[in-house]
């Protein structure tokens, strides 16, 4: 195999093939071709009127679709040359030996392949969301709502700039990833996906000219709308206008960087000694180094959900531009959605494995609670400042900034400082553990 994907991580990711594979293609078009016949059919009043047998018959060929009508049909293909017209070909001949010819020439009646493949593709990438992407995000959501609980009231220092700083709350951080996950995973679930019906070029030429009296316009919306859960989108070329897949793929690249930024914070939490890894008796660390506990599901997932963003972000933009009323390069393109989805998967996966396996240090984290007593230099110059000292901001820089500076310090400088005593108390009661605002909530 040429892809990661489809070798070594397929068990992780298999049930994507259920969407995105040429088997999954071949059954969405098949699918968009008798939903299609069946409404057209009763629309035009056909004789002889389907029955509701003829209609099971039909929606059984989607249903039980086998490997041999595959194979059936991509045999057809190397004939043809053409995709979709092979999809045509094998319904046409289950409808002329069900009635006759001439109910065979309904089939693909008016269409182009372009209204099978706008809405097929919509179609499979809309149910793959709702049935695994977004349920594996939110399973990555409610893991982060489980340890910003469990580290609720664990205070630590925090680093800006990769210098010590104001404390904050483990949980809390915690907390802000799943704010900032769960924000743009409600936006995703409100993105509406659209197909294209419509014709050669969109303007349904061909039905309007063979019945004039059917309002196609509407037809039409109800088609995608009933059997697909899509918008149609009404004023397009040949093919659809991607903006709604745009939409869905910018929200999953951004979901993938505040991933990508929870993985490398994962990570320097680890280097750094706060959180640690449960550790299995049988896994190796290191070909050389017997000691090495590595990171790997949240390297895994990082260098992941990079690959898959920049794929996500080329697809939206892209698609978004074509020559004319169509050209062919949107086409292979769109075959390739599931390689980031795929990418994606595995991500969600590794960090939910690696989440599930890390907990805080605690001596490492109030040792560096003890080491950095000066971060409460910012409260003290605040609470100087409430009392108005004059240069308050300066005074307190002159003698902490670049420092590391001990409480007993702090103590013996509180002693030149002109307040009342019970400032001074104030300031000199002042530890790290207290100095954590809200991050405890």
């Amino acid at each position: 195999m040429l892809s990661p994907i489809d070798s070594r991580y397929y068990s992780k990711v298999e049930v994507l093939s259920d969407y995105f594979s040429e088997f999954a293609l071949v059954k969405a078009r098949l699918k968009v071709e008798v939903e299609y016949l069946i409404r057209f059919w009763k629309e035009i009043q056909f004789t002889p009127e389907l029955q509701n047998e003829d209609i099971h018959y039909f929606k059984e060929l989607v249903d039980q679709f086998s490997t041999d009508d595959f194979m059936e049909i991509q045999n057809t293909e190397k004939t043809l040359n053409h995709d979709v017209k092979s999809v045509e070909v094998f319904l046409r001949q289950r409808v002329e030996a069900r009635f006759n010819p001439k109910a065979s020439e309904l089939v693909h009646f008016g269409m182009t392949s372009q209204d099978v493949n706008d809405v097929a593709i919509p179609y499979l990438l809309k149910t793959a969301l709702e049935q695994v992407i977004i349920p594996e995000i939110t399973s990555v959501a409610e893991t982060l709502t489980e340890m910003s609980e469990k580290f609720r009231s664990v205070v630590m220092i925090a680093r800006t700039h990769g210098q010590p700083a104001s404390p904050t709350g483990l949980g809390k951080e915690f907390r802000v990833f799943l704010s900032r996950l769960t924000t743009e995973l409600e936006q995703l679930k409100q993105y509406e996906l659209t197909g294209k019906f419509g014709g050669a070029t969109g303007n349904l030429n061909a039905h309007i000219l063979a019945y004039p009296d059917t309002d196609w316009v509407q037809f039409s919306k109800t088609l995608l709308s009933e059997a697909f859960s899509l918008k149609r989108s009404e004023h397009t070329t040949q093919i659809n206008n991607f903006e709604s897949k745009s939409r869905v793929f910018d929200s999953l690249s951004r979901i993938c960087g505040i991933l990508q930024d929870l993985s490398q914070d994962m990570w320097l939490y680890l280097m750094m000694g706060f959180l640690t890894l449960e550790t299995k008796s049988s896994e190796v660390g290191s070909s050389a180094m017997p000691h090495k506990v590595n990171p790997i599901d949240f390297e895994n997932a990082e260098g992941n959900l990079q690959y898959a963003s920049s794929i996500f972000t080329f697809l939206s933009r892209k698609l978004l531009v074509s020559r004319l009323q169509r050209d062919l390069t949107d086409y292979t393109l769109k075959r390739n959605i599931g390689v980031p989805m795929g990418h994606l998967l595995l991500s969600l996966k590794k960090l939910n494995t690696g989440l599930g396996k890390i907990k805080p240090h605690y001596d490492n984290i109030q040792k560096d609670l003890r080491a950095n007593h000066v971060v409460v230099a910012e409260g003290i110059q605040t609470l100087l400042r409430r009392e108005g000292v004059d240069r308050a901001y300066d005074r307190v820089k002159e003698i902490v900034r670049g420092t590391g500076i001990s409480a007993k310090d702090l103590d013996d400088w509180l002693k030149t400082i002109d307040v009342p005593e019970a400032i001074k108390t104030e300031m000199r009661n002042l530890t790290p553990e207290q100095y954590a605002g809200s991050s405890t909530w």
